[in-house]
């Protein structure tokens, strides 16, 4: 949690896309393959599946069978000579999504940590965090495409889930990232400050990430999420403190 404090003076996990946070290498240790070799090709937690799977050997129809229409790329085939496969050989980008609810407040966070060591009696408790509501308007949820080149993200409400089209769309209801992987590999310069000087580079990856999400989500309408108005969660406190801590 904190390798982003030298980067990015940034602690926590999940609530940003800088490498530090969502880069997870993917590691395979087989009798059959050459050790010791790196491949650049872009893979996904999706991709994970598949793969193993397809290091069974069996056939493709029974492979397909077994998988069913999952999303993820099976990635074993780059496994003989992986030093030669190119970033997209698998997938043309890998997709990040997040909307943590718990994390999208940190007032409200504040509010029930200070709450929680008060250590009141349960039912003084419950009715105590009734009271306070999370600020559900604020960007915390995010959607991302690394394509090996470009990371574009955008930062946006949970009650605002959207498909941006168009260059004002998206700035009018997301906080944007868009980061030169070849050129910035810090990831320090974020080229959406000046959205109309990269405004063609911006909605190719918009596209792109849109693209990606239909492919692998499907329909991002929030629907995942639980109502809004008048929500309640019926959590003792040591509950409320264990997922808090976690």
């Amino acid at each position: 949690m904190g390798n982003s404090v030298a980067p990015h003076q940034m602690h926590g996990k999940g609530s940003s896309v800088y490498k530090e946070q969502i880069h997870v290498p993917m590691i395979i240790r087989h009798p059959a393959y050459p050790g010791n070799i790196r491949c650049n090709s872009l893979t996904n937690h999706l991709d994970l599946v598949p793969t193993l799977i397809g290091l069974t050997g069996r056939d493709r129809s029974l492979r397909e069978k077994v998988l069913e229409g999952r999303k993820g790329r099976d990635m074993s085939p780059l496994l003989a000579h992986p030093e030669q496969a190119g970033l997209n050989a698998l997938r043309p980008g890998s997709l990040y999504c997040y909307g943590m609810i718990l994390y999208m407040d940190a007032q409200y966070t504040a509010k029930f940590r200070k709450l929680a060591g008060e250590k009141l009696p349960h039912d003084q408790f419950k009715k105590a965090i009734a009271s306070l509501h999370p600020d559900f308007s604020h960007r915390s949820g995010i959607r991302m495409i690394n394509d090996g080149h470009y990371k574009f993200a955008r930062y946006f409400s949970l009650k605002q889930h959207h498909i941006p089209a168009t260059l004002a769309e998206l700035l009018e209801n997301n906080d944007v990232e868009l980061f030169d992987l070849v050129n910035d590999p810090e990831e320090n310069h974020n080229l959406a400050r000046e959205p109309e000087k990269y405004r063609d580079l911006l909605m190719t990856m918009n596209d792109k990430l849109n693209q990606l999400t239909a492919a692998e989500i499907g329909e991002d309408d929030g629907s995942y999420m639980p109502p809004f108005e008048g929500s309640q969660w019926d959590l003792t406190a040591a509950q409320m403190h264990q997922y808090m801590r976690d």
